[in-house]
């Protein structure tokens, strides 16, 4: 990326909404044991992963394979699946400014995904095997044990089925993208 006042903007935006995202998971850490605290603030991991790559970019330093490819699987599933929630959130519960304003960060996420799928070309096997085993488990976490109970009394269990089956479709489709730039784009 040759723009610099776009990326410093985006480290900003993604380092303060990290913070924000961390907060609002606060909550949410011990219904857990510690062992999967990792795994719980997964906007603030989206977030965190974004400020990392922009600032290695920024630096022109090379961003590691892992990194790159957490960071695309985590911007483009959760931004996707996080818009439709929210967009469904304020259309079964009523406008919210809090829901607005988390739809908008999450569809900023999905802009960023692909700010970084120029980077995305030196995914590794290993890459893939840790991200399906760290979503398999952020998974379980919020989808069948939390993200379903907290949602049951704010939305229909046809909207809660349909986030569980686009969070798995987002990240199969991620992983293909994935695959593309990583066949695509070979060095």
């Amino acid at each position: 990326m040759k723009n610099k006042i776009l990326l410093i903007i985006l480290i900003f935006f993604n380092f303060f909404a990290t913070i924000a995202a961390f907060i609002s998971y606060l909550d949410r850490f011990p219904q857990h044991p510690i062992l999967f605290w990792p795994f719980i603030p997964i906007s603030a991991l989206c977030f965190g992963l974004g400020t990392a790559c922009f600032i290695l970019i920024t630096l022109k330093k090379k961003i590691p394979s892992l990194l790159s490819s957490f960071s695309f699987f985590c911007l483009f599933t959760y931004g996707v699946v996080c818009s439709f929630l929210y967009s469904i959130l304020m259309i079964e519960g009523g406008f919210s400014w809090a829901y607005f304003f988390c739809l908008i960060t999450h569809i900023i996420f999905v802009f960023e995904a692909f700010l970084l799928t120029k980077y995305a070309n030196n995914v590794k096997l290993i890459d893939f095997a840790i991200i399906l085993i760290y979503f398999g488990i952020t998974d379980y976490l919020h989808v069948y044990k939390g993200t379903t109970v907290y949602l049951s009394g704010l939305l229909s269990a046809t909207a809660i089925l349909f986030t569980i089956i686009l969070t798995l479709t987002m990240q199969l489709i991620s992983l293909i993208i994935l695959i593309y730039y990583k066949l695509m784009f070979k060095k």
